[in-house]
């Protein structure tokens, strides 16, 4: 959904807290009962999402568009942390991948398709996600493969997501094969509630992330690094403005993620934060972004370039 100053957000669809909200989108327009609020654009379908790939793949199913111009994908709908019976509480990668046979996306199948959205106009940014891996690099190497192969064929700005490696030279592979922007995601400051909610990642010391964010943004640059802080989940605005501001003097970009509660997952029946949090939550921390040059124009690719999903949607870039 696209607002007239430009700023595209991400509107849930499922989900019970969804029937709930007051707004409705009702001809161009959302509505609160029967009052008309703002114009609003829905960006349209990309014509690819009608096509297959060489093996007969509907080539939704191996990417989609997230935000204005972003292609993203999970290389493996599968995580070793569900393995572990650690799962992250709000986390739906494996109750999706259950549902879907295509658990794990090829490169040729993945390369088809970002060609298509480059040729139709709609993709100038690649995200890659997947789940971790058992193996020390935390799933790199697979991921450094594939965006190898992708790039030889097509020129797209490309982000990978990723717990932290167990040694640097993951993250200088990543960079080799084309990597631009990194993912490493803390997910939240508070340790009590990374503990509750996280099990498994929680295991990675908190240490061994701003180890990982320092050799990352070493390796490809201020601002081309970035963890999520999720916002909605029994945290403390301080611990999220104190997270937010260690971040931002790494040069690493925070991304205040409000929660959605997402069907199939243990927090399926939660609530997301209040509107009214956030707003406080994005007031206060503004002027920290903008005197840190924290602005998604100086991103090159993935999540923190495209915004649809956080509070920084609603930061400006600079003129």
């Amino acid at each position: 959904m696209e607002f007239p100053d430009g700023v595209v957000l991400n509107v849930p669809l499922r989900g019970r807290f969804v029937s709930r909200s007051p707004f409705e989108l009702r001809g161009g327009w959302i509505w609160r009962g029967g009052e008309r609020l703002i114009r609003v654009s829905l960006i349209p379908l990309p014509r690819f999402y009608r096509r297959r790939t060489s093996d007969g793949i509907p080539m939704h199913r191996v990417a989609k568009l997230h935000g204005r111009d972003c292609l993203a994908t999970t290389l493996l709908s599968a995580c070793w942390r569900w393995a572990q019976g650690k799962a992250c509480k709000f986390c739906a990668i494996q109750v999706y991948g259950e549902r879907d046979p295509l658990v794990r996306k090829s490169a040729e199948q993945l390369v088809e398709v970002a060609r298509a959205a480059v040729e139709e106009g709609v993709a100038k940014h690649l995200l890659i996600t997947t789940g971790t891996l058992a193996s020390p690099d935390r799933g790199a190497g697979m991921l450094a493969e594939t965006v190898r192969r992708i790039r030889e064929k097509v020129d797209l700005p490309t982000e990978v997501h990723l717990e932290p490696p167990e040694d640097p030279e993951s993250l200088e592979r990543l960079r080799e094969a084309g990597v631009d922007t990194v993912g490493i995601h803390l997910e939240f400051y508070d340790e009590a509630r990374r503990r509750e909610i996280c099990p498994g990642k929680a295991e990675v010391s908190r240490e061994k992330y701003f180890e990982s964010w320092r050799e990352a943004v070493e390796i490809f640059g201020r601002w081309q690094v970035h963890s999520f802080l999720l916002v909605g989940l029994g945290e403390s605005d301080e611990s999220l403005v104190e997270g937010t501001r260690a971040l931002l003097r790494m040069g690493v970009f925070p991304r205040l993620v409000p929660f959605r509660p997402t069907p199939g997952t243990p927090l399926a029946e939660a609530s997301p934060p209040d509107p009214s949090r956030l707003e406080r939550l994005f007031l206060r921390m503004e002027e920290e972004f903008r005197r840190a040059g924290a602005l998604s124009a100086r991103v090159k690719s993935g999540c923190a370039r495209c915004r649809a999903c956080g509070l920084d949607a609603l930061l400006r870039s600079p003129a």
